[in-house]
């Protein structure tokens, strides 16, 4: 960057910079991270379990629950899952049945790369 720069006596002169960068960490992008993780739980048959990750990295954030290495099956009245500011991913599980005892998977991804964060769900009763 070049400035210009003169001196006379009374007067003060700022310098103008001849060229305007844009910071480099303006423009810089960042993968996913997890900020806090679910911890495991176990819970009793017909009970609520709801699990959160707190996650930060650069938005879009897509954020997929799996259980048992598999997708959950689209059944918004037993699984409901969310992404509040982009920030807490959270899955509830409305009432524990048998087959909801396993290892619970969060992957998260954006446009630079992806992680995912296991927890487990113990059951009682």
């Amino acid at each position: 960057m070049r400035s210009r720069f003169r001196e006379s006596p009374g007067r003060l002169h700022v310098p103008i910079l001849s060229h305007l960068q844009v910071p480099p960490w303006r423009s810089q992008q960042f993968p996913p991270v997890f900020i806090s993780k679910p911890d495991p739980q176990t819970v009793y048959v017909g009970k609520r379990a709801v699990m959160q990750c707190v996650i930060a990295g650069t938005a879009p954030l897509n954020v997929v629950w799996l259980k048992d290495n598999q997708a959950l099956p689209k059944v918004p009245a037993h699984y409901q899952s969310s992404c509040e500011k982009n920030n807490f991913a959270t899955l509830h599980i409305i009432k524990l049945e048998q087959d909801d005892a396993g290892l619970y998977e969060c992957r998260v991804s954006n446009n630079v790369g992806s992680k995912s964060c296991q927890t487990a769900i113990t059951l009682k009763g």
